[in-house]
């Protein structure tokens, strides 16, 4: 470095000491003089934190047409139109509507078991449960109907998604079952949980099994929840366990696709040979998918698949039936009024027309 330039610099480098010194002063001296009004600066950003929040809130609120539900103090989920959030923001920036999901869990039914074809929107329906919940929970309005009734619970527990672990050498069977004993030691009548794929990651026969004595333990701990699975045994065993009810992501089978519609009261077919069929497997090997398969699990999902359509079936003849039913209630109130009119006439003509007959 030239002798010249070394002095310029170190005066240079003094100068940005000494503004660093001065700026250090002033913050000091700032400091100090509001040091003594620490707990009210306190309480002002925690104040404003909290406007803040309550801000957020009201233009999610906005955003989305949230409400402010009725709060029970009972543990229960009444809820009508129910639409998550994030799925309905991703759906209308592609131009489409979100399906709105229709949910009662109450002490009658308070395990929700959920079946249905795959990508039927079991696992949205469940993650649906799970978020709003959650945001009523955390006092931030949610997107339902202004009818929806929500309880409030102490425990929300979840098995959703994939949670291997080579650190802890965890396999995804281990770690579903590490959840469910962690689930039936801590449930109680204030839990709601949600499992998503009920039993899945191993051997079937031994997965479903296990899953329903899970299931049956859950049931007796008076827990509430909703559970996704394609398990027979389950959906037959939510039939005869009291407090557990089956519910179907509806699916229409002629055209093989899924309306995302959550009906509850009877089990969902998983339709997988359809689809199959759909997709263009060759019919010989379908054929011979069903002889594996056994007789039993394809005639029970035939049976699901039968019930579907003739609940279609009866479902489109009940409202032609309620059409013909107002118009002859109308046809009816129609006739009445016109006998009313006549029978209240009817003196009256006879009267002028004897007084013509006379005149």
């Amino acid at each position: 470095e030239p002798a010249e330039a070394l002095e310029i610099n170190n005066e240079l480098r003094e100068l940005e000491y000494a503004e660093r010194r001065e700026i250090i002063r002033i913050l000091t001296r700032l400091t100090d003089y509001i040091r003594y009004q620490m707990s009210q600066l306190e309480s002002s950003v925690h104040f404003l934190g909290i406007i803040d929040f309550i801000r957020a809130k009201a233009k999610f609120a906005i955003k989305f047409n949230g409400i402010c539900p009725t709060i029970s103090a009972k543990p229960v989920l009444n809820w009508v139109n129910a639409r998550h959030p994030v799925l309905e923001m991703a759906l209308s920036e592609q131009k489409n509507q979100i399906v709105p999901l229709n949910i009662q869990i109450n002490y009658q039914q308070r395990i929700l078991l959920i079946s249905g074809p795959n990508a039927g929107g079991k696992s949205v329906c469940l993650k649906t449960i799970g978020i709003l919940q959650y945001m009523v929970q955390s006092g931030i309005p949610v997107t339902v109907d202004e009818n929806s009734e929500f309880g409030i619970f102490e425990n929300l527990f979840l098995d959703i998604g994939d949670e291997q672990s080579i650190e802890n050498d965890l396999s995804t069977y281990s770690s579903h079952l590490k959840n469910m004993k962690f689930f039936l030691d801590n449930s109680n009548k204030n839990t709601l949980f949600l499992i998503d794929e009920f039993g899945t990651g191993t051997e079937p026969q031994f997965g479903g099994a296990i899953a329903e004595v899970i299931l049956h333990e859950l049931n007796k701990q008076k827990a509430f929840g909703a559970i996704t699975t394609h398990y027979g045994n389950l959906k037959k065993a939510a039939d005869n366990m009291e407090g557990v009810v089956n519910g179907a992501m509806k699916y229409d089978i002629k055209k093989l696709v899924p309306l995302y519609c959550l009906e509850i009261g009877n089990p969902g077919s998983s339709f997988a040979l359809e689809i199959a069929g759909k997709i263009g497997l060759n019919q010989e090997m379908l054929g011979r998918a069903k002889r594996l398969a056994g007789v039993s699990h394809v005639q029970f999902d035939r049976m699901i698949n039968e019930l579907e359509v003739e609940k279609s079936e009866i479902k489109k003849m009940r409202k032609e039936i309620e059409q013909k039913d107002k118009r002859l209630s109308e046809a009816i109130k129609d006739y009445t009024e016109l006998k009313a009119f006549v029978d209240e006439e009817k003196p009256k003509i006879i009267q002028q027309a004897k007084a013509e007959a006379a005149r």
